[in-house]
C-alpha cells in the first residue's frame, strides 16, 4: 500500500476516517459487481465475492467501534493491513483503488457543487441511449421527449463527470432507473446509472470500474447494458 495514502488515513480525525471508510465499502459494492455471471444470476468469481465481504465486514466493525469511540479498536496501521490481506493480485488491487479513491473524495472534499447550464449535447445522447436500452425495469422512452430541456444544477465535487438535473438528483427520493458500463476515451471501463424520480430524469452518475475512468463522459459508442457487457 502507498505509504502517503496510509499516513493520510491515520493524520484523519475520527469523523474523517469514518466518512473514508463508509465511502470505501460503497466502492467494494462496485467491485463485488465484477463478480457477477454475465447475463445470468450465478457468479463469476464466488470466492472473490466472499473475500470482498470479509473485507467489507472489517470495514464495518471498524466503522461502529470508531462511531462508539471503542478503545480496543485496531490501530490505523493493522486495520489497513487487514483490508488488503484478502484474495488475489487482482482483488488487491480493486480493494486498494477502492480505498484510495474513498480517501481522495474525502481528501477533495467531495460534495454535489451547484452548477447551473443547460445539458450538453454529449449528455442528451448518453441519457437518451440509457433510457433507450439499459431500463432496471419498466420501459422509459416516455421520458425521451424532456431530455434536451434538462438543465445540470450540480455536479460531482471529485471531478467526476456525474451530474444532477435537479438538487439532491442521486438520493432522497430518487432512485436508479437505469444502468450501463461504457469505456473512457483511453479505453478504460467505468459504470453508469441515470436516475429518477417519477416522471424525471434526476441525475447521471459516473463511476469507476477502471482507476481514472470517470474525469470525461465515456464514449456513447461502447455503452452497454449489463447483460451485454
Amino acid at each position: 500500500m502507498d505509504q502517503d495514502a496510509r499516513r493520510r488515513f491515520e493524520r484523519l480525525p475520527p469523523n474523517e476516517q469514518l466518512r473514508v471508510l463508509a465511502s470505501f465499502g460503497h466502492n467494494l459494492t462496485i467491485a463485488a459487481r465484477d463478480t457477477y455471471e454475465v447475463g445470468g444470476k450465478g457468479l463469476r468469481w464466488p470466492e472473490r465475492l466472499r473475500n470482498i465481504n470479509e473485507v467489507q465486514h472489517r470495514v464495518l466493525a471498524h466503522i461502529r467501534a470508531l462511531s462508539l469511540g471503542d478503545p480496543k479498536r485496531y490501530p490505523d496501521g493493522i486495520l489497513l493491513e487487514i483490508f488488503f490481506e484478502y484474495g488475489d493480485e487482482h482483488l488487491r488491487a480493486q480493494t486498494l483503488s477502492a480505498f484510495e479513491d474513498a480517501l481522495n473524495q474525502d481528501h477533495h472534499k467531495s460534495m454535489t457543487l451547484d452548477e447551473d447550464r443547460p445539458i450538453s449535447r454529449q449528455e442528451v445522447e448518453i441519457v437518451s441511449w440509457l433510457l433507450r436500452n439499459a431500463s432496471t425495469k419498466e420501459p422509459l422512452n416516455r421520458l425521451l421527449d424532456g431530455v434536451d430541456r434538462l438543465r445540470v444544477v450540480g455536479r460531482c465535487g471529485c471531478g467526476c463527470a456525474s451530474v444532477d438535473f435537479e438538487k439532491g438528483g442521486q438520493s432522497g427520493g430518487c432512485h436508479p432507473i437505469a444502468e450501463a458500463t461504457a469505456e473512457s476515451h483511453t479505453g478504460l471501463k467505468c459504470g453508469l446509472i441515470l436516475w429518477g424520480r417519477d416522471e424525471a430524469v434526476t441525475g447521471l452518475e459516473i463511476y469507476e470500474m477502471d482507476p481514472d475512468s470517470t474525469n470525461s463522459l465515456p464514449r456513447l459508442e461502447t455503452l452497454k447494458t449489463w447483460d451485454a457487457t
